[in-house]
């Protein structure tokens, strides 16, 4: 939503300019925005897919997959070559994201979102995890609530995110 995608872009911003590396999944929407927001601030971005490297997908994203390398960044995989990434290859993506990530944060999120996965993977690797809170009334908001009643930290803020991570 543009409410999401916002808060991706403030959030990234934050976080990229306070020195973190993004990792993202360089699907549409809030990774893509992610990934965009941290080259925007000079930061390193590291994009998992769920494929082979020998095919970016989605296939509009080859610019932006050029641009994270160009810029010291990474793309990486499991997979091998020639894997085009299938529906079951997504859990994998999320749990090399969470593994690599210091804390991960959901800015939005279905009841079904993968990035659902990728907060329940980081938590049992003992990462931290933190959920922006949305409007009440939105589906895209349901995942984070669910993250935040189960013991994720409320984001309110970029600012609040920065101190809890314990950046000045």
């Amino acid at each position: 939503t543009p409410y999401g995608l916002a808060a991706t872009r403030d959030f990234t911003t934050a976080l990229a300019r306070a020195g973190f590396v993004i990792w993202s999944g360089l699907a549409f929407g809030i990774d893509a925005a992610a990934h965009e927001a941290a080259l925007d601030a000079r930061a390193i971005s590291v994009a998992v897919q769920a494929g082979g490297l020998d095919e970016i997908q989605p296939p509009a994203h080859s610019p932006l997959a050029r641009r994270i390398v160009a810029n010291d960044g990474l793309l990486l995989t499991e997979a091998p070559c020639g894997l085009r990434p299938l529906r079951g290859h997504f859990p994998r993506r999320n749990r090399l994201i969470a593994a690599g990530a210091e804390a991960v944060l959901v800015v939005e999120a279905g009841e079904r979102s993968g990035a659902l996965h990728t907060a329940h993977h980081a938590a049992d690797l003992g990462r931290a995890v933190f959920a922006v809170p949305g409007p009440y009334t939105s589906p895209r908001s349901r995942g984070c609530h669910r993250l935040i009643a189960e013991g994720a930290t409320i984001a309110s803020d970029p600012i609040t995110l920065l101190r809890a991570l314990a950046v000045d």
